[in-house]
Parts: structure tokens; C-alpha cells; sequence
């Protein structure tokens, strides 16, 4: 990116680094774009990937509830110290695992889309131009 720049006919030589030349550029560019609608679709994104992790989860929970090894174990079949068969171990496990992943999957769209906010706030007070 800062070859782009370098090259750039809005970059200023004004006998600076490289670095001051990039952030110089950088404020000058990103002035002329709006960051509202990026964060605005980024936002959008993060609730649709927070809806369908709550969903799925929901899924997961309901399809653990009712798989679960609710009866006494069948003594014959038993291959673990649990009672249980190993392939209602296995399938128990898988599910744990999916429903784990989903609800880390909606942990990180939560903060994600918290972040979002924070950013638009400081765009809307002006700040994050100071900040840069």
C-alpha cells in the first residue's frame, strides 16, 4: 500500500519519512470517503452473523436435549467408564464442541459489533481524527 502511495499524485514530497508521507496521505485520502456507510454494512453484518449463531445455537441446545443419554446405561453395550456406548459418547461430544464454537461465533460478533459502535461514536464526535 505505501508503494500505491508513494506513486500516488496526492502524496506531498516534503522531504518526510515514508511513514509521515503514508499518514499525511491517509488523512488527506480518508477525508474524502464517508466511514458511515462502511461501518453502517459492517454493523448490519455483524447482527446477521449474531442472529444466526443465537438460531443455530438454539438448534444445538435443542438437539443435545434430545439426544442426551436420558436413559440408564445398557450394561452390555457399556465401552467407557461412563456407561455409555462410544458412539453416544462420540455424538455428545461433537455436540458440546458445535454448541462451544457457536457460542464463541456470537461472543465475537457481540464485541465485534461493540467495537463498531465505539468507532462510529468517536467518528460522530470527532475524535478519531485527533486520535490518528
Amino acid at each position: 500500500m505505501l508503494d500505491v502511495l508513494k506513486g500516488s499524485a496526492t502524496v506531498e514530497e516534503l522531504g518526510k519519512d515514508d511513514n509521515s508521507k503514508f499518514c499525511a496521505t491517509y488523512e488527506k485520502i480518508s477525508t474524502e470517503y464517508d466511514d458511515d456507510d462502511f461501518l453502517g454494512r459492517a454493523s448490519d453484518d455483524m447482527g446477521i452473523i449474531l442472529t444466526f449463531a443465537g438460531i443455530l445455537s438454539l438448534v444445538n441446545s435443542t438437539f443435545i436435549i434430545v439426544n442426551g443419554p436420558n436413559s440408564a446405561p445398557d450394561i452390555n453395550t457399556a465401552s467407557s467408564s461412563t456407561g455409555f456406548s462410544s458412539s453416544t459418547v462420540w455424538v455428545q461430544k461433537l455436540a458440546y464442541v458445535s454448541l462451544a464454537f457457536r457460542v464463541l461465533a456470537a461472543f465475537g460478533a457481540v464485541m465485534r459489533k461493540q467495537w463498531l459502535n465505539s468507532t462510529r461514536q468517536l467518528e460522530d464526535e470527532g475524535l478519531s481524527k485527533s486520535a490518528a
